[in-house]
């Protein structure tokens, strides 16, 4: 027997532009038994007084007395974890929404697959305006681990940490959240990390909307750090991929993935070594400095620094 359906959204705050928006698509659940936490990071903007603006007892407020910082910003999902009273835990951005429906659609998955770790709702990509710039492409009801990543390398372009609904005693048990810098994969390895033993279920049901904004941590311009990511991620997935799985299908897709992991892992960090050409093209001296540490080459370093020059143009 499981006990009552609870939950806890958890929004780690520092931008005050969309809260209150945020805050109310919270709020607007068609399905009411859930609480908000929001932890201010010590912010300059009026986070605590946009929170005291609800008469809500669901909505709590918490307050760092230093600033953690987008560089650890996964600090901020574990503390507001560690606060967490729900059962089960999702983690959203401050500029980011959950349409009415997520909480009783998740509710709704969690009655027909109870007992997994981990669950993930359809998520769109807004812009500034909340107006919708794409819908993300559908998963299967249910999925192994194995398939989860397979997919998230070869079918899916982005997901995002709000897409997630996390058993909490689950979460906890794992940690937390996978310290990454500036949460970068953070939230996929999370994910493997919860499917691993259970799989994941997903839905079809438009669950979180992603504000793709210039202020959000995803467009930092740090990609000497997101580089840092990259191989910290690359070498969780290479101890992953050690274990070789029981089942026959799966065995399959871990095949494909360990002769995939080292293309995969050089194209993107090639690719974060382009984002940063392309704003500043002097940086192509930092990277030949430092190419070895990354495992570029002089060749990949020369081929993006002319694809960056070439868009200038």
């Amino acid at each position: 027997m499981y006990p009552e359906i609870s939950f806890t959204i958890a929004i780690p705050a520092y931008k005050g532009r969309f809260l209150k928006e945020t805050i109310q698509s919270c709020l607007f659940q068609t399905y009411g038994l859930f609480e908000i936490i929001v932890l201010d990071d010590a912010s300059p903007d009026n986070i605590m007084e946009i929170c005291f603006g609800f008469s809500d007892p669901r909505l709590k407020y918490f307050h760092n007395e230093v600033n953690v910082g987008a560089e650890r910003v996964v600090d901020n999902w574990n503390k507001c974890l560690e606060l967490a009273s729900g059962n089960y835990f999702i983690c959203i951005g401050d500029d980011d929404r959950l349409t009415p429906d997520a909480l009783a659609t998740y509710s709704a998955l969690i009655g027909r697959y109870p007992g997994l770790d981990v669950y993930h709702g359809q998520a769109e990509v807004i812009d500034e305006n909340g107006s919708l710039k794409k819908t993300l492409p559908l998963r299967p009801e249910y999925e192994s681990v194995h398939s989860l990543i397979w997919n998230r390398w070869n079918a899916r372009e982005q997901q995002y940490v709000g897409d997630f609904c996390y058993s909490t005693d689950a979460l906890r048990r794992m940690g937390g959240y996978e310290f990454l810098p500036l949460a970068w994969g953070s939230d996929d390895i999370t994910a493997v990390k919860a499917a691993s033993k259970t799989g994941i279920a997903n839905t079809s049901e438009v669950c979180f909307q992603y504000r793709d904004n210039g202020l959000s941590i995803s467009n930092s311009p740090n990609q000497t750090i997101k580089m840092d990511a990259v191989c910290l991620e690359e070498k969780w997935y290479l101890s992953f991929l050690e274990n070789e799985p029981d089942n026959e299908d799966d065995k399959v897709l871990w095949g494909k993935l360990v002769e995939q992991l080292p293309d995969f892992y050089h194209r993107k960090k090639v690719y974060t070594m382009l984002c940063d050409l392309f704003s500043d093209k002097l940086s192509i001296f930092k990277w030949i400095r430092c190419h070895r540490d990354y495992q570029i080459s002089c060749y990949d370093i020369f081929v993006a620094f002319l694809k960056a020059l070439y868009r200038s143009l």
